[in-house]
C-alpha cells in the first residue's frame, strides 16, 4: 500500500442503518473486541471492493453486527465504508464465531436506476446525469477525460452500477474508486473518483523479478487474429480510398490513392499465405476518412504482432505490501528467457489482511512488453543496468556460456560489438573482485555455530544441517550485517538455533521466531531494534527464495503412539487431584524438600500447568511414576523410561520450564512439521504425540509474553485424529472447571496455533 502502513489499521467503525457510529471492533488494546480472518479485496477492473472478517460472538458483537449495518475504516488516506450483507454464526466449537461479509457501499448503486434517456457530453456530464437521484456525486477525475465526448443512449431502465460498467470502454477504459468522506463522527459525502486508463495507482515501476518476489512466469505465443494488412471501414461504409499517404511526407506508411487497406511489410515477412498478405477487416464508428485511416493504422500496429500472454506467480514479501497499491504500474523481469522478459504490468487485484499478513495476495495483469531505453543512456547508465543483469545470473567468474548470454543481452539493447567486448572485460574484472569478496564472506561447514559481530562483512553459509547464530550482548556501534543460509531437502529438518535476543520478522516468521522450511535460501538482515514494543535488542528482517523441495516425512514408532496416549490418560483419569497453578514441581530445583513441597499444593490438590503436563507426558512418566504420586522424587531425576522420550535440560536451569522454551527446543531439534494449520484439511496429517503450540489465546490478555520465544503461551499434545478430520488433544489449562482436559482442536482457538512439532524418537 501507499502512504499508510497496514499495521496502522486496527480499528473498524460500526455504524447503524442510519449511518451513525454505534461502536468499534478493534485489535488495538486488551479491552477491545478483536477481529481476525479478515480479507480486504480490491478489484481494479470494476472498482468493486469487499471486506470479510470474523469475531467471537458475545453480547457486544451480537448488538453491533447486524445485516444492513455498516463497517468503516480509514485506508490510505481515505475512508472505506462497507455494508454488512451476510452474517454466519458457526457453533462448531465451544465458542460461536461470527463471520461477516461486507460490500463497498458503492455497490448499493446496483439497486438505483436510471430511466431511458440520451446523455451527450464528457465524463462529468455522464456521471452528474446518472448520479443525480442518488446519494453519490462525481469526485476527483482525470483532467484528460473532459476531452472525450460521447453520445450514450439509454434505451431501458438500468442500474447506475451497470451503466458505469457498460460505459467504462466508451470513455477509453476509465477506472473508478468509491470513496466516503467522514468528519466530526459523521458521514459527510459519497464520491466516485474517476481515473483515465492507467490513472489509478502510481507508476512505481517496482521490480517483480524472477528469483526474488516472482516464483514463476509462463509465456504463451498466439497468432490468432494476426494480420499484415487491414481494410478500414467506417460508419455507413465510409473508406479512405481517396487519401494518399507517403513516408517521404512524414506519414506513417505508404498508401496510394484507390487503396482501401494499409500494409505492414515487416509483419508480411514474418507470416504470409504463400506470399500473399494476411488481410483483415476493421470496422469502426468513425464518420470521416481521416479519422478512419488513423484508427485503422493504430489497429494494424496491434494485430501485426504475435500476441503473448503471461501468467506471473507472485511471491511477494510481507513487508512489500506496504509499498503496493491497487492500480500501481510495476515491472516484471525474467532474465532466464532469451531474450529476457521485461514487462510493464498493473496491480489488478489486491487482498490484504490487517490481522495476518501471511495471507496477503497480489495479482498482476495488463502485461505490456517494454524495451530498455539503454540506447539513450550514458555509458555509466549502461554499466549500471548491465551490472543489475549480471547480479541476476548469480555468477562469480564469467564462463563462456554466461558471456554468450550476456553478449546476446547487450546486442538486444543496441550495443556495438567492440563496446560489448570492453564491457565483458570490465565485468570479468568486477566478477573476480566479487568472487574474492564472496570468499571472505563465506562461512564453511554444515554445522555452524557463529558469533555475528562484524558489520564489514556478510555471513554467507551454504546448505546447513544445523545453524546457531549469536549476537554481541552489547550492540556494536553502527551494527548492520546479513546472514544467509540454505536449508536441506529430502531429509530431516534443518536445526535452527536463533539468538534469543533477536526478534525476526518477515517470511516464515511467527511472533519473532523464524521457522525454516526445506530447500530454501534465507537472508536475514540484522540491525539494532528501534521498536519500543519489542524487548529484544536486535531485529532480523527475513526474506527467502524457495527452491521447491521438501523435508522427508517422519512417523514415530507405534509403541510411542500407543504409550503417549496411555501416559496422558493416567493424569486425565485422576484430574480431580489437580488444580491449575503455574507454581509446580518444575518451579523448584528440589521440589521434594519439606519447605518446597507445600508450595505446589493448595487445599490438598496438586498444582499443574500446560508445560508441566507436557514435560511429564513426553518424558513417558505416568502419574503413578511422577513426583505427584511419589513426592520424595524430584521430576528432574526421574528416569526417562522410554527410548523415545523427550528430555529437556531443566536440571541445569529453568530454560525449558515454559511452553515457549519447549517451542524453542523443538525448532532447535528440527521437529517442526511443515503443515499449514489454518487449513483444517491438513489436520489429518497429525499423529498422537505431536506437540501443538499456541500464541496468547482469548482469556489470557492479562499475561505478558514479550520476552518469551514466539510469545508462546500454551502447549498441548495430540491424542487422536477423528474420522471427521478434527483432532483431540490433552492439555492442562486455566479458566475452566477441570485443570486437565481432553477436547477437540476445533474448539481450542485454532486461529492462534503457531506450529506443531513431532518428536523424532
Amino acid at each position: 500500500m501507499k502512504g499508510v502502513s497496514t499495521n496502522m489499521i486496527k480499528t473498524l467503525y460500526v455504524l447503524d442503518r442510519n449511518k451513525n457510529i454505534i461502536g468499534f471492533i478493534s485489535n488495538n488494546g486488551t479491552a477491545s473486541t478483536p477481529f481476525f480472518n479478515d480479507k480486504f479485496k480490491q478489484i481494479l477492473s470494476t472498482g468493486a471492493e469487499t471486506f470479510e472478517f470474523d469475531v467471537i460472538a458475545d453480547d457486544k458483537t451480537n448488538r453491533l453486527l447486524i445485516e444492513g449495518n455498516y463497517i468503516m475504516f480509514e485506508y490510505n488516506g481515505s475512508y472505506k465504508m462497507f455494508q454488512i450483507m451476510t452474517i454466519e454464526d458457526d457453533d462448531s466449537s465451544y465458542r460461536i464465531i461470527k463471520s461477516c461479509y461486507c460490500e463497498i457501499v458503492g455497490l448499493e448503486l446496483l439497486n438505483s436506476y436510471v430511466r431511458p434517456c440520451t446523455i451527450q457530453g464528457d465524463i462529468v456530464t455522464f456521471f452528474n446525469t446518472i448520479l443525480q437521484d442518488s446519494n453519490w456525486k462525481l469526485g476527483r477525475y482525470s483532467p484528460s477525460l473532459v476531452n472525450i465526448s460521447k453520445d450514450i443512449d439509454i434505451t431501458e431502465s438500468k442500474s447506475i452500477y451497470a451503466l458505469i460498467q457498460e460505459n467504462i470502454s466508451a470513455y477509453n477504459n476509465i477506472e473508478i474508486e468509491f470513496r466516503t468522506e467522514f468528519s466530526n463522527n459523521k458521514v459527510t459525502g459519497y464520491y466516485i473518483d474517476v481515473y483515465e486508463d492507467g490513472g489509478r495507482g502510481k507508476v512505481t515501476h517496482k521490480r517483480f523479478e524472477h528469483g526474488t518476489n516472482v516464483t514463476g512466469i509462463t509465456r504463451k505465443g498466439d497468432i490468432t487474429g494476426f494480420y499484415s494488412a487491414l481494410i478500414g471501414e467506417g460508419k455507413n461504409g465510409i473508406n479512405f480510398k481517396d487519401i494518399i499517404w507517403s513516408k517521404e511526407n512524414g506519414d506513417h506508411c505508404d498508401k496510394p490513392a484507390g487503396q482501401d487497406f494499409l500494409l505492414d511489410d515487416e509483419a508480411h515477412k514474418m507470416f504470409n499465405l504463400d506470399g500473399k498478405y494476411i488481410t483483415g477487416l476493421y470496422k469502426t464508428e468513425d464518420t470521416n476518412a481521416y479519422d478512419l485511416i488513423q484508427s485503422t493504422y493504430n489497429k494494424l500496429q496491434e494485430v501485426k504482432k504475435v500476441k503473448y500472454s503471461y501468467e506471473v506467480e507472485v511471491g511477494t514479501k510481507l513487508e512489500e505490501f506496504e509499498q503496493i497499491g491497487i492500480g500501481d504500474t510495476v515491472y516484471v523481469i525474467d532474465n532466464n528467457f532469451n531474450p529476457p522478459i521485461l514487462l510493464e504490468a498493473r496491480v489488478s487485484e489486491l487482498e490484504i489482511s490487517f490481522s495476518d499478513y501471511r495471507s496477503n495476495k497480489c495479482t498482476l495483469a495488463n502485461f505490456k512488453e517494454v524495451k530498455s531505453n539503454i540506447k539513450s543512456l550514458s555509458k555509466e547508465d549502461i554499466m549500471a543496468e548491465v551490472l543489475e543483469y549480471i547480479k541476476s545470473l548469480e555468477i562469480g567468474m564469467l564462463d563462456k556460456t554466461t558471456i554468450d548470454r550476456l553478449s546476446q543481452y547487450l546486442y538486444a539493447m543496441g550495443i556495438e560489438k567492440d563496446e560489448i567486448d570492453r564491457i565483458v572485460e570490465e565485468l570479468n574484472k568486477i566478477a573476480n573482485e566479487q568472487l574474492e569478496e564472496e570468499q571472505r564472506n563465506k562461512v564453511q561447514g554444515e554445522y555452524i555455530d557463529i558469533l555475528i559481530n562484524d558489520s564489514t562483512r556478510k555471513y554467507i553459509c551454504d546448505v546447513v544441517k544445523s545453524l546457531k547464530f549469536r549476537l554481541p550482548p552489547a550492540i556494536p556501534a553502527g551494527f548492520s550485517t546479513t546472514l544467509e543460509f540454505a536449508t536441506e531437502k529430502d531429509t530431516a529438518p534443518t536445526k535452527f538455533f536463533q539468538e534469543i535476543n533477536c526478534w525476526c520478522y518477515g517470511v516464515d516468521c511467527w511472533n519473532g521466531g523464524l521457522v525454516p522450511f526445506a530447500d530454501t535460501t534465507y537472508t536475514i538482515v540484522l540491525t539494532p531494534n528501534t521498536d519500543t514494543n519489542i524487548v529484544q535488542k536486535y531485529r532480523g528482517n527475513v526474506t527467502k527464495v524457495s527452491h521447491g523441495g521438501s523435508y522427508s516425512s517422519y512417523e514415530n514408532k507405534t509403541s510411542y503412539v500407543e504409550k503417549v496416549r496411555e501416559v496422558m490418560q493416567s493424569y486425565y483419569y485422576v484430574r480431580d487431584k489437580f488444580i491449575y497453578n503455574t507454581i509446580t514441581p518444575f518451579s523448584f530445583k528440589d521440589p521434594a524438600t519439606a519447605t518446597n513441597k507445600p508450595k505446589w499444593q493448595t487445599n490438598g490438590k496438586f498444582h499443574i500447568d500446560c508445560s508441566t503436563f507436557v514435560h511429564f507426558v513426553i518424558r513417558g512418566i505416568t502419574y503413578e511414576q511422577s513426583t505427584y504420586a511419589i513426592p520424595t522424587k524430584s521430576p528432574y531425576f526421574l528416569s526417562n523410561k522410554y527410548d523415545y522420550s523427550f528430555v529437556l535440560d531443566a536440571s541445569i536451569s529453568d530454560r525449558d520450564r515454559y511452553a515457549s522454551d519447549m517451542a524453542r527446543a523443538c525448532i532447535e531439534q528440527g521437529w517442526q512439521l511443515n503443515i499449514d494449520m489454518t487449513n483444517r484439511a491438513n489436520w489429518k496429517q497429525l499423529r498422537a504425540g505431536d506437540i501443538v503450540f499456541w500464541a496468547k489465546r482469548y482469556g489470557e490478555e492479562s499475561f505478558e509474553f514479550k520476552e518469551r520465544y514466539m510469545k508462546v503461551g500454551h502447549v498441548a499434545i495430540v491424542s487422536t485424529v477423528l474420522e471427521d478430520g478434527d483432532v483431540t488433544t490433552y492439555e492442562s489449562t486455566s479458566g475452566l472447571n477441570n485443570s486437565i482436559l481432553n477436547r477437540r482442536l476445533s474448539a481450542n482457538y485454532p486461529d492462534k496455533i503457531l506450529f506443531v512439532a513431532r518428536p523424532r524418537r
